[in-house]
This record gives structure tokens, sequence and C-alpha cells, in this order.
């Protein structure tokens, strides 16, 4: 750091630091009494505090007259009227030389209180313990400023709360600007509507033949979504009482939350339409999925909904969410088993390593089974080979590996093993057999797979093991289609005289 800078920042300090001991000087002695030798101070000569919150006033008393004191509190009151309610200590409390004490005044006021400037008085009597007849009392008295946002404020009579009403009797009352006011919040909640109407309409409702109605929906309720915002602001503007003015703006806001989430419930479910059909090229959503995304919109929402209602009836945000971690709590301890599977429904349904229709095999079972029906807390199988229906738990599901046959395609691949004579002509065999799968009409040898192949598979302990493999155009055939192919391939050998080697078991029978 060179010198230059240096005494800069020297020069500032020396600046500051006056003005921060003028400030904690000032602080310091913000109020300040004395009565029969007890100082009395307070750092608060003035109260602001907002309506519906509580302010603890705080007073220090130092008994520096070399006598025990009894201190008394008295006629506390504060100025004006539905403010609230005034907590302070009541009882005699001794206070020895060079001690000291505390006081606290608790200051609850009132949601719907008067705004405005009033004043918290109270008397503090001193009694020395020793001769009684030696009392001294004084009357403190703070300044308390009320804010209220109910209050009309600066928007009293002005137009749409920011135009003063200047014209001549009789429309400069503020009952004329207030009706003027709420024509004109009138006339902006409707154009806004339309226009929000039309640029819902343009934007989201190409995929969707639902979405022309939900976006006449949305501009109608943004419309009187504004509309009760400016008729509580007309209120104000007419300068009615806080107490009528609280009242229906909680009444409003009530309102106000119930079209909202009437709104973001609309407005989620186009975007959510238009989201899926973006991310799903081929427009394969699943039945499942759009409602399961709904549930939980539809939860989140009213979630939200209720805990802001019961915030305007007094109950804290926070306690409505301490009270719902411990009944969640209390939920997760009591259905595990439950709650589990109701995860793994939500994991199925957002991973989709399935859908419906779809042929898969879980775990090691080699059982086909038919995707019927996914639901959040279990899926609902049919035996590919009959009609017997299974309900799996979801949690089963997902921790089973899933083998799924006709994800991509319905086509199957088969692999057939066919055994020879070891004296039999293998080049002759290989012939036979891709001749007969190839020309099958089920198997697919048009290149959009892989063709027909020929394995030398094996040497048996009594024959060769032969493999042709082959895909076929259905997972349907894959019963049917071998069978026919293992029967003309059988044929073929029998016509050529190629063998199939079958076991031969020696019988003797001791006499």
């Amino acid at each position: 750091m060179n010198q230059k800078t240096l005494l800069t920042v020297l020069l500032c300090l020396m600046v500051a630091m006056p003005m921060c001991f003028a400030t904690i000087s000032d602080e310091s002695d913000a109020y300040s009494e004395t009565v029969n030798g007890i100082e009395v101070h307070s750092f608060d000569d003035a109260i602001k505090i907002d309506a519906g919150s509580t302010y603890t006033l705080k007073f220090t008393l130092y008994n520096n007259n070399g006598e025990t004191n009894y201190i008394s509190i008295s006629n506390a009151t504060i100025s004006g009227e539905k403010l609230g309610t005034l907590t302070y200590p009541k009882d005699l409390a001794p206070l020895d030389d060079g001690k000291t004490m505390t006081l606290d005044f608790i200051i609850d006021v009132e949601k719907y209180a008067d705004a405005g400037e009033h004043d918290l008085k109270f008397t503090i009597t001193a009694c020395n313990s020793n001769d009684t007849s030696i009392v001294e009392s004084i009357e403190c008295v703070i300044p308390m400023t009320v804010i209220s946002e109910y209050a009309s404020g600066q928007v009293y009579n002005k137009f749409i709360g920011l135009i003063p009403n200047e014209l001549s009797s009789p429309f400069d009352n503020s009952l004329f600007t207030a009706i003027v006011s709420l024509v004109v919040f009138f006339a902006i909640s409707a154009v806004i509507g339309h226009l929000i109407y039309i640029a819902v309409r343009k934007k989201w409702s190409k995929n969707d033949a639902n979405a022309s109605k939900d976006s006449r929906s949305v501009g109608i309720q943004t419309m009187f979504l504004l509309m009760t915002i400016g008729f509580s602001i007309c209120l104000r503007i007419y300068g009615a009482d806080e107490v009528l003015t609280g009242l229906v703006t909680d009444i409003i806001t009530i309102i106000l939350i119930i079209i909202g989430s009437y709104l973001a419930w609309k407005i989620f479910k186009i975007v959510l339409f238009n989201i899926m059909v973006k991310f799903d090229k081929e427009d394969r959503i699943d039945d499942t999925l759009m409602p399961l995304f709904k549930m939980i919109g539809r939860i989140v929402i009213c979630v939200i909904a209720v805990s802001s209602i019961l915030n305007i009836f007094g109950m804290s945000l926070s306690v409505i969410v301490t009270s719902a971690g411990l009944v969640s709590l209390a939920i997760s301890l009591g259905a595990q088993e439950t709650l589990n599977q109701f995860f793994c429904g939500i994991q199925l349904m957002a991973t989709r390593p399935f859908r419906i229709g779809d042929k898969v095999r879980l775990g090691t079972s080699q059982d086909v089974l038919i995707v019927r029906k996914i639901r959040v807390m279990d899926t609902e199988f049919k035996n590919w080979l009959n009609e017997e229906v299974f309900r799996v738990p979801n949690s089963t599901v997902m921790s089973s590996m899933i083998s799924n046959i006709t994800y991509e395609d319905d086509s199957y691949k088969i692999y057939e093993y066919i055994d020879v004579d070891y004296g039999a002509d293998i080049e002759k065999a290989k012939e036979i057999m891709l001749d007969v799968v190839r020309s099958h009409p089920q198997v697919i040898t048009d290149g959009s797979k892989s063709g027909p192949s020929f394995r030398f598979s094996s040497m048996e302990a009594s024959a060769i093991r032969l493999r042709v493999s082959y895909i076929l155009t259905d997972h349907e055939l894959s019963y049917t289609v071998p069978c026919q192919i293992r029967e003309l391939i059988y044929k073929r050998f029998r016509a050529e005289g190629i063998k199939v080697p079958h076991n031969i078991i020696d019988v003797h029978v001791e006499e």
C-alpha cells in the first residue's frame, strides 16, 4: 500500500470515528430520567412498530442513592383506541444499592390497529426501604408510531393512488376519487386479461384442443385477480377505517389466493402438456405419467394455498411447516412400506422402463408378462401364455431386473439348437438350416435387422450341436414359428440322409 492510499484511509477513519461515537452517545442517552436517585435509561426514545406485530421496550434502572429501594410501575397506558395490549411488571421489586434492574414492556399491537402517532405512558415509583415516607414518582412518555398496511397513507384521495384529486367541489371528495379509480382499474384489468388470453392461446393452444378453453379461463381469472387488487386500493383511496379496510383486504386476499391457485392450476396443465409433447417426439405419453404430474402439481398448489390462507388468520408459516414436518415424520415411520411403494411408483413412471402393452420378464423368471396398468402403488401384468393377471407392488418391480422384450419394437430373436450325427455332412446341414429359415415369411431377411446366421455350437458326447439364429417380425410368433421351422428342418434332414442322433438305452435282465 503506497503512502497516498494509506493517507486517504486514515483521513476517512478520522472523519468516520467522531460520527460513530456521536451516534453511540446519542443512542446511549436516547431516554434518561432520575427518580429518588435511581437512574432510568432506555435506548428507545421513540418506537416504530408495525400493526400485527410485537415489540419489547426495555428500561434499565441503576440504584445510585445508597439505599435499597422498592420499584413499582403503574398507570401504564397507550393513547388511542384499538391498538392492542400492554404487558409490564406490576409487582413491587427491591433494587439494592449499586445494582441494576431491567423492566420489559411488551407491546402487542393488533392487526387492525389505527395507524399514526401514539404515546406510551407509565409511572415509575421508588420507595426507600428504611423510610417509607420517602417516595418519589415520575411519569415517562415514549412516543410510538404505528405503521399499518391498511392505512390510507400516501394514496388518500388520489386517482389510482398516484394522481392527487385537485378538482373543484363536489368532485374533490375521496368517494368520487375512489369510484373513478375503480372504473379505471376495471378497464385496465379487462385489457390485461384479454392480452394474456391472446398470448396464452397463441403460445400453447397448438397442441391441445382444450388449451383454448383453458386460455380463456386464464384471461378471465387474471382480470378478476387484478380487479380485486384494485378494489382493495380503492378502499384506501377513499380513506376507510383500518378495521374495515383490513377485513375487506383479508377477504379479498383469500379470494386472490383461491383465484390465483385456480389460475396456477390452469397454467400448470397447459405448460405441462406442451412440455411433455416437446420432450416426447413420438407423442407417446404414458396414460399414467400425465396424471402423476398433475397430482403432484395439485398437491403443491393446494398446500401453498391452504398455508397462505391459514397465515391470514394468524397462523405462522413456520408453525405450519413444523407441524407438517412432524405429521410427515409420524406417517413415514408408521407406513414405511406404503411410502416405499409410492416413491417406487413415481420412479417407475418417471424412468419408464416399460409402457402399457410391453412384454417384459421380471427377475430370473422366464415367464413373459404383458403390462396392463401402471399405478402409483402397484403394476398390473397379464401372463402372455394364459389369462392370469398379477398385481405386483412397485417396490418389488423396481428391485427386480426388468427385461423389456418389446421396448424398441415387436421383433424377437430366436436361437435354435439341433444335434446331428458325427458322420453328417456339416456344410449340407448348414445349407438346409439357413434355407429353411430364410424361406419362412415371418423371418426378417430384408436387411432392417441382422439376418439368419449359422454357428457350429459344440461337440457333445454323441452328437454335434448346430445353432441357427433368426429374428421374427413379432414376438407373438415366438412359439408357433420355431415349431414350424424345426419340423421343416427335420424333414429336410431325413430327405438328405442327415441323421439326428438319439439316446439308445440297452436293458439287460438278469435271471
